[in-house]
């Protein structure tokens, strides 16, 4: 049996290292590989990778109590050429790095001598934002990419002039069955103390400006000032910082704009929305839409975002001109004002996303993608 080392960045509890962890579940249910992971970094899904194979961590965190610096770096070196001596002996057929972002780690790991199967879940943002260096280990390193998306794809070939012969599209997957009898009702409701007929219009993002949290009160004050239809508007996910919550507090809607830090189960409360807004100014192929989508809900975007009009592309009246707000404005109002319309594009999403975008039938594709890399 094959023997891969699968790497991620970190053990964040975000779309590219949740995609990574329900692949590993789906291989070690399957028996497909003997497989090991390494984090560049923790956190918080650490324990779930743990359950699934021997993990070890490349980078630990410095101790600011530490008495001499030059100490923990000795340390940190010996015990890396001890990680990098044990993964030698085990002989991997594979590298599978989860991000394009750990070009470094790649560098560090060359001595293995194998290939690498880069997946690209990342846009011009975060590829810019880790520097030339680590894109030149990375296309240096890598034998063949996967990319989550035709955005992803195409910026690879056009911009940083990586063959197309080298690269696979393999869309983003979630686990159909899981998200769809796994969902509370009403938690929000409850939360906020929202009335059953009051629509909700839901957001969820850690990020602030690349996921477009600072659009989001601008957005619901111009709906709340044009209608007066019952809406509440929620963001679930990262934190409410003072520039939000000034906002808010000056706003005149201050009672129907809601923020919610973040949460390890965020997308449990994802049924109570009504319309889903996906603010991103960038965003490869959110896993997120695919929750919402699985459950039947109407997603609105914009365009030239990279994923996320990829999904809605059936559904032109979903996707408004990039960062205009007034375009999107008006379609959740619309969507507000016919129930018959929601319920007509939350059907078809639904349907699109358990054809196309179930664990199922993406995971067939990673193991043709491994066989043939190796």
């Amino acid at each position: 049996m094959k023997k891969i080392l699968f790497i991620s960045h970190d053990a964040c509890r975000a779309g590219a290292q949740l995609f990574l962890l329900e692949l590993l579940i789906k291989f070690k249910c399957q028996s497909i590989f003997n497989f090991e992971i390494l984090l560049s970094n923790s956190g918080e899904l650490l324990p779930e990778f743990e359950k699934l194979a021997p993990t070890r961590i490349w980078h630990k965190p410095f101790n600011n109590n530490t008495i001499v610096k030059y100490c923990y770096l000795l340390k940190a070196n010996f015990r890396k050429k001890r990680i990098l001596k044990y993964y030698k002996k085990q002989k991997f057929d594979l590298i599978y790095s989860n991000t394009i972002t750990n070009g470094s780690l790649l560098h560090e790991l060359a001595a293995l001598n194998i290939p690498v199967i880069t997946h690209v879940h990342e846009l011009n943002y975060w590829i810019e934002k880790c520097g030339a260096q680590n894109l030149r280990y990375i296309k240096e390193y890598t034998k063949r990419y996967i990319c989550v998306s035709e955005a992803v794809k195409n910026n690879l070939i056009e911009k940083y002039c990586i063959s197309k012969d080298r690269i696979e599209l393999i869309h983003e997957f979630i686990d159909f069955e899981k998200i769809n009898h796994n969902q509370e009702r009403n938690g929000l409701r409850k939360w906020f103390n929202i009335s059953d007929s009051s629509i909700i219009v839901g957001a969820s993002g850690a990020e602030g400006w690349r996921k477009g949290k600072d659009l989001f009160i601008p957005l619901a004050i111009q709906v709340l000032s044009a209608t007066d239809n019952d809406i509440h508007f929620i963001w679930i996910g990262g934190e409410l910082n003072y520039e939000l919550n000034y906002d808010i507090k000056k706003s005149e809607f201050h009672s129907q704009i809601h923020f919610i830090d973040h949460l390890s189960n965020a997308n449990r409360y994802f049924n109570d929305f009504d319309i889903f807004l996906m603010l991103s100014r960038e965003d490869p192929f959110p896993i997120v839409n695919l929750e919402v989508a699985a459950l039947g809900k109407p997603i609105l975007c914009f365009d030239n975002t990279g994923g996320p009009p990829e999904l809605l592309n059936e559904v032109k009246e979903c996707i408004s001109p990039y960062l205009d707000l007034r375009s999107m404005a008006e379609n959740i109002i619309k969507l507000v004002n016919n129930k018959e319309k929601r319920q007509f594009i939350g059907k078809f999403l639904q349907e699109k996303t358990k054809k196309y975008y179930d664990i199922s039938t993406i995971v067939e594709k990673v193991m043709s993608t491994v066989n043939q890399t190796i």
